[in-house]
């Protein structure tokens, strides 16, 4: 069954425009999941975080316009949405959805900015 999902998930991907993801280009950090780099390798857009790293693809809505993006490589692949959007300040985040039979559980990514080290949280 996953297969199948995955085979028609793989039907609504588009490509990715670099224009739409430069501004989120760059590393991030999770309070518990640790740090990641959002990054744009030969024209594939991947997100590393070590030891995990997948390829993303966007998922096209009918009128062609992305409504989110998913990995494409195992472990990661499946249907896990994943967005940018602008916080408050203006900075990027990066966010996952991941569900399971518990539910869904979000995790956002906040941008670090070039030179800074994560700070740990209290």
């Amino acid at each position: 069954a996953q297969t199948a999902q995955l085979g028609e998930l793989r039907a609504h991907l588009g490509t990715v425009g670099p224009d739409a993801v430069a501004p989120y280009l760059g590393h991030y950090e999770h309070p518990t999941l640790g740090d990641v780099e959002v990054a744009l390798r030969d024209g594939k857009l991947v997100f590393d975080a070590g030891e995990i790293r997948s390829e993303m693809r966007p998922q096209i809505d009918e009128a062609g316009q992305v409504v989110s993006y998913v990995f494409t490589d195992p472990p990661l692949a499946g249907p896990t949405p994943v967005t940018f959007r602008q916080d408050d300040d203006g900075r990027p985040e990066v966010v996952a959805v991941v569900e399971d039979e518990g539910g869904a559980t979000t995790y956002v990514f906040t941008f670090m900015e070039p030179g800074l080290t994560a700070t740990p949280t209290p």
